[in-house]
This record gives C-alpha cells, sequence and structure tokens, in this order.
C-alpha cells in the first residue's frame, strides 16, 4: 500500500486480460455527447484510488535562533490560524546531528485543504472534500538549490544572523506539499500495441457518499454509508448510456438490474468552498455503478496514520 502511495499507478491493472501476440488491436471508444472531442472518448474504466499533490512552500514560515543559529521552519496546517494549537503545525530545524531539536522532516494527516487555500487551485480544495485522507509533508530538501561555477552549492534558505543551513551535513533550502487520496472512478482510452495493453486517462471523477442532501465532505456519515459513483459514458448489453439518458434509458430496466446513486453535481470543481457541496440522484444500470466499502476506507485511514502521523531526525 505504502509503494502504491509513493509510485502510483497511471494503469487499470487490466492488462492481464488481454493478449494481442500478432500486433496492434484498437478499442472502440465512446463519447459522453456529440460534440466531444475524440481524445476526450473513453473506451473503459475502473474503480481506483486517485492522488494529487501540490506545492504549499508559500506558506511557510522561517524564523532564526541567534544563539543555536538554527533555522526553524514551519508550516500552519490548520484553518484556525488564531488557535495557537502548536499541533497544528508542521516544524523543522537545520543543524547537525549533535544539536538539539534537530528535525529534517515532519509530515502529518490534514483535514479539510481550506488553510492552503491561497496557493492551491480551487477544484483542487473541492477534490479534498471527498478524499479518503489528505496529507501534508514538509522537509529539508536541495530542490530549489543552484550549483555554481565553482561547484559550490548555493541555496536560498540563509539569514544574516545566522549560519549557512544545512541538514544531512549538506547546504539545504526547505519543500512543502499536501497531497489527497480520493476514491474515484478513472475513465480510459486503451489500445494494444505490440502486444501490451496501453492506457491513458482521459478524466477521473471522485465517488461520493451516498447520502441524498448536501454535503460538507466525505466523513460526515462513515463509516455506515457506501460512497458511489457511476461510469459515463457506459455501454451495457448493446446500450451507450451518457449522462445525458443515463436516468431516462435506465427506466426500462428491471429494479435488480439498476442502482440510483448520488453523484456529484455537474460544476462540482468549482463549488462554493464555504458552502456544502451539492448534488444530483443518478439511475444507472449496476454494470455502470462503482461502489467503495466504508470499511476500506476505514482500514486505508488507519494505515497512514501510522505511515504520515511522523518525523525525521538525524
Amino acid at each position: 500500500m505504502q509503494d502504491s502511495i509513493v509510485n502510483p499507478s497511471n494503469d487499470s491493472n487490466i492488462a492481464a486480460l488481454f493478449t494481442c501476440p500478432s500486433g496492434n488491436c484498437t478499442f472502440a471508444a465512446y463519447a459522453d455527447h456529440p460534440a466531444q472531442p475524440d481524445d476526450e472518448k473513453v473506451s473503459h474504466a475502473s474503480l481506483g484510488m486517485c492522488s494529487r499533490c501540490e506545492d504549499v512552500s508559500e506558506l511557510v514560515e522561517r524564523a532564526a535562533q541567534l544563539k543555536t543559529e538554527q533555522i526553524t521552519v514551519s508550516l500552519l496546517v490548520s484553518s484556525a490560524i488564531i488557535s495557537g494549537n502548536n499541533t497544528e503545525r508542521l516544524e523543522i530545524k537545520t543543524g547537525n546531528p549533535a544539536t538539539s531539536g534537530t528535525r529534517y522532516l515532519s509530515a502529518s494527516l490534514t483535514g479539510n485543504l481550506t488553510w492552503a487555500r491561497k496557493v492551491v487551485s480551487h477544484e483542487f480544495v473541492n477534490t479534498a472534500r471527498w478524499s479518503a485522507a489528505n496529507f501534508t509533508i514538509l522537509a529539508f530538501s536541495q530542490e530549489h538549490c543552484k550549483t555554481l561555477e565553482n561547484g559550490t552549492i548555493s541555496c536560498p534558505l540563509s539569514t544574516s544572523n545566522a549560519s549557512d543551513a544545512t541538514a544531512w551535513s549538506q547546504l539545504t533550502d526547505y519543500i512543502a506539499a499536501t497531497c489527497i487520496l480520493y476514491p474515484c472512478v478513472k475513465h480510459y482510452a486503451g489500445q494494444v500495441k505490440n502486444g501490451a495493453l496501453d492506457e491513458r486517462v482521459v478524466k477521473n471523477t471522485p465517488l461520493r457518499l451516498q447520502k441524498p442532501e448536501p454535503l460538507w465532505d466525505g466523513d460526515e456519515t462513515l463509516p455506515q454509508t457506501f460512497m458511489r459513483g457511476v461510469q459515463t459514458p457506459c455501454l451495457v448489453n448493446g446500450t451507450l448510456y451518457t449522462s445525458s439518458n443515463m436516468t431516462s434509458a435506465s427506466e426500462k430496466l428491471p429494479s435488480s438490474a439498476k442502482e440510483t446513486v448520488s453523484v456529484l453535481s455537474k460544476d462540482w470543481a468549482n463549488e462554493d468552498l464555504d458552502a456544502p457541496s451539492e448534488y444530483t440522484n443518478v439511475t444507472a444500470p449496476r454494470e455502470c455503478v462503482a461502489s467503495l466499502w466504508p470499511a476500506f476506507i476505514l482500514a486505508f485511514q488507519r494505515e497512514l496514520t501510522g505511515t504520515f502521523d511522523a518525523y525525521c531526525r538525524p
């Protein structure tokens, strides 16, 4: 699980189902509406765990300690800016291994990401509403350092009142990133090239908790409620179900072959961050519905708590 988080795959893991040793194959791709471009058409979809990370280094604060010549780098990971609660702040300190309080990396699971809205996109924060877990990492790194012509390294993290900032006995700067992991429906365009399945992610849509009312986020009714989403377009028994005909075309199906799902509204990515997220009820063939058992989300969160609520000392 940890490896898949650090090195996420964009594949649907269905390659083993296809063999095409004689050459290349092309799968039929379907449009969700008549004017849809070819590069947005979908051949298949799968339930997956999507992930995204954004740089939040602009929110980092720096302070130099004159007596120890240490530089403290911190990041507030809560919207309650005036709370004064240090547990809501990630903190790292420069220095050699013998220096008291030295810490090179700090990571923590975080709640909603409204605290980061000044430096991340509106759509990113709305996606985070439906994540299984959000986590933030603050660490020393040479990512923003430069190698000069004489071979020495120059890093931005410095102050006139402190010696050169070091970590792991090297000059250093810092990085800060916040990441979201959310259950989703991944839509693909696929083809077989030289006997191997090649897939391209066309789009992904977060699953929504199955409670037919506006919700602030995905934690409101766990662990009793399933998370579900609908694949669009979706071909079942020769009928193409799209966003425009999904409910109407499903009416002719027997009750055992269809399901009503509360999905995100069409403009969910641009919804007001200071209001609950809206929803739309859609009836779809069961083959088009992606469902995630709530116990999986809870187990996933427990695993991540042990992994990402952590810090690193030299």
